[in-house]
Order: C-alpha cells, then structure tokens, then sequence
C-alpha cells in the first residue's frame, strides 16, 4: 500500500483539478510498483493508494475542494483525515461534527483527531484534556459511530499514537 500525508489538496486544489482529467489517469507511478518474478523479468502489480488528508476546520472545504477530493475518491484513492483540536478554531462538538459530514459528503473518511503536540509557541491552541472529553461526548451525540474520529495523543520519541483516555495501558 502506498500512503501519502498531505495538505495539498487542500492548498492547492486546482493543481489536482488539472493534472486529473480522467480517473484513469491518476497518479498512475504511485498507483502500482515494479517486482521481479521467478524467471527475473518484472511485472507490475496495482498498489492501493491511501491519501491521509490534514484538514482542521469545515471552512477549508471549499467547493473547489470538494470537487478535487470527490475526483481523488472516483479514481480509487481511499481517503483519511487527520485533525488538530485547536483551542478556537474548532474545539466546538458541532464544528467537528460539521468537519466529519462535509468530509464524508466528498468521499474523506474522519479518522484522527489529533490532540496538540506540545511544541514550543502552541500553548495558546491546547485544549485541556477535560475539556477534550466533554467535546467527545457531545460529538458522539451528534455523529453515526462510522464518521467518529479516533482522538489520539502522540506518545513523542517515535512511539507513535495512543488512543485518548488509553495512555496508561
């Protein structure tokens, strides 16, 4: 499988527009890979594309946006996202709410919400972690359990993430 993590779409959507005029034609360099076979020639063999989308806020989804994600999911990438709860941006349950149907309306699965790494400067954009439990509750009110991002936390060193709340395990 071939994973990209990007925000490009996002930034650049015309770009995208127009270097996809077909379903067929996307990406193909990324889409499949080269492996020897027994007698030493090679082959191609398809390799699924997986896209990891970084999108904070239901105002980036613009209708330009919209329509390049849309082109990304016919051509049979499969589409994630991954957010930041941002303290004043969208620490809101119905601005995620918001974020995970337009999302899915153009073909993008939810699928992180990211708690803030720690990084110097970002202080100002960290939300407490009781108030990230209230924001969860409430938004598992307002969402189907398939749109319900996971919320995670970086455990730093390159350990990877953890599931909010699941840290001590």
């Amino acid at each position: 499988m071939g994973r990209i993590a990007t925000i490009f779409p996002g930034v650049l959507p015309n770009i995208i527009l127009a270097s996809v005029p077909t379903a067929n034609t996307l990406l193909p360099p990324l889409s499949s890979f080269l492996t020897a076979t027994t007698d030493g020639s090679l082959k191609t063999i398809p390799l699924p594309l997986v896209m990891v989308l970084h999108s904070n806020h239901p105002n980036e989804l613009s209708a330009e946006v919209v329509a390049t994600l849309s082109r990304l999911a016919q051509a049979g990438v499969r589409l994630f996202n991954q957010s930041v709860l941002l303290k004043g941006v969208n620490d809101d349950p119905q601005t995620l709410a918001d974020l995970s149907n337009r999302l899915f309306d153009a073909g993008v699965q939810p699928y992180y919400i990211n708690l803030l790494d720690r990084a110097h400067g970002t202080a100002h954009f960290e939300v407490s972690d009781e108030q990230t439990k209230e924001i969860i509750s409430q938004l598992q009110t307002l969402l189907p359990g398939y749109l319900l991002p996971k919320v995670v936390r970086d455990r730093g060193n390159n350990r990877g993430k953890v599931v909010f709340g699941l840290e001590s395990l």
